[in-house]
């Protein structure tokens, strides 16, 4: 079962290192599947910046993408709908699953 079940849709993430330097890509997720793109889509559904310590607790399940952007530490721009519903399949336990997958 998908952790995710919207139409698919790409992701630009820029991680932040302060000062203007930042580090840009760009992703394309299509049900449970999350692609790598060559660069970062010219019209994303949606922006997400995150500092670059945040980014490994991400990854890791140690910082939820919800608690992330409570405390400020993701910001999210563009489709406020399909962010709510990405942080609502990330706190699902088919996304633990999912992300149990990725790093095997």
């Amino acid at each position: 079962m998908a952790f995710l079940d919207v139409e698919p849709f790409d992701v630009t993430v820029i991680v932040s290192k302060g000062r203007g330097a930042e580090s840009t890509t760009g992703w394309h997720i299509a049900e449970d599947r999350v692609t790598a793109l060559d660069a970062p889509s010219a019209d994303p559904a949606l922006t997400i910046t995150v500092a670059p310590g945040d980014v490994a607790l991400l990854l890791s399940g140690e910082l939820s993408p919800a608690a992330a952007y409570m405390q400020g530490r993701l910001k999210p721009a563009g489709d406020n709908e399909l962010w709510l519903q990405l942080a609502k399949a990330a706190a699902s336990p088919a996304y633990d699953d999912w992300r149990a997958m990725q790093t095997t």
